[in-house]
């Protein structure tokens, strides 16, 4: 009997549900091992007094804001559509999608605001520094970075860590790269190589590649969009090509 497919999902475990039924509607076995846990920053109510907009760049910032307040007539623009979707579902009624990446973000800002019309703040992560803001800046809006949360590194569990040192994973999802740079410092270097070699990393963008490329994977795939159906198409493709050499052996 053949061993399963496995792909290793590193997200959050609040996002992981979906990602997982995906997989396993694939014929691809997931192993949930989400490599950092998401906590709230200790603070007050958000003041959005004078914001025109809000800018959400992931699920976990739409939660954090909706917990650090309870207006919800603010626009929100979100990077993507799944974040988009999440906040529609926690209540925010004016929600537009860049369907893309950061910089698709800023581009739906500056076609959507009015510079003149307020300030703009970001839902951020304590570690996201500032360059959406920046960018947004650079384009004469006022836009200010809010940290209303921060990832945490959470310890490998026990199935993945035995799964990666007996060569049981075939795939390894990464779709930030905060979560790639967490993932490589769970690993011990000297073990990096056997647990890594037989892996292909799947990743959403170039940058979450250019985390990823820390580690000596046997290879590394990213999504033709920043988005979970073009990440899950990836390993559909690397999946099929590594099962031609054994169709031809047949």
């Amino acid at each position: 009997m053949t061993d399963p497919v496995r792909a290793l999902v590193t997200r959050p475990a609040e996002d992981t549900a979906e990602t997982a039924a995906r997989l396993v509607a694939m014929g691809i076995e997931p192993v949930i091992a989400p490599v950092t846990a998401i906590e709230r920053i200790a603070r007050g109510p958000l003041d959005l007094d004078g914001a025109q907009a809000v800018l959400v760049t992931s699920r976990n910032g739409v939660r954090a804001l909706a917990d650090a307040t309870a207006v919800r007539d603010v626009p929100l623009l979100a990077v993507g559509e799944s974040t988009a979707a999440l906040a529609r579902e926690t209540g925010f009624r004016s929600v537009a999608s860049a369907d893309g990446a950061s910089e698709d973000l800023v581009r739906l800002a500056a076609s959507m605001l009015d510079p003149a019309a307020g300030r703009l703040v970001h839902a951020a992560a304590e570690a996201a520094g500032d360059a959406l803001c920046q960018a947004l800046g650079e384009r004469g809006f006022e836009a200010e970075p809010e940290m209303l949360y921060r990832a945490v590194p959470a310890p490998l569990p026990k199935r993945a860590r035995r799964l990666l040192d007996t060569g049981g994973i075939a795939f390894a999802l990464f779709l930030s790269a905060g979560t790639a740079r967490a993932f490589a410092e769970l690993l011990h270097e000297e073990h990096a190589k056997r647990r890594c070699g037989r892996i292909t990393a799947v990743c959403l963008s170039d940058r979450v590649v250019e985390a990823a490329a820390a580690l000596p994977w046997r290879a590394i795939r990213r999504a033709a969009r920043p988005d979970l159906p073009s990440l899950l198409a990836a390993i559909r493709m690397a999946h099929d090509e590594q099962r031609e050499p054994d169709r031809m052996k047949v």
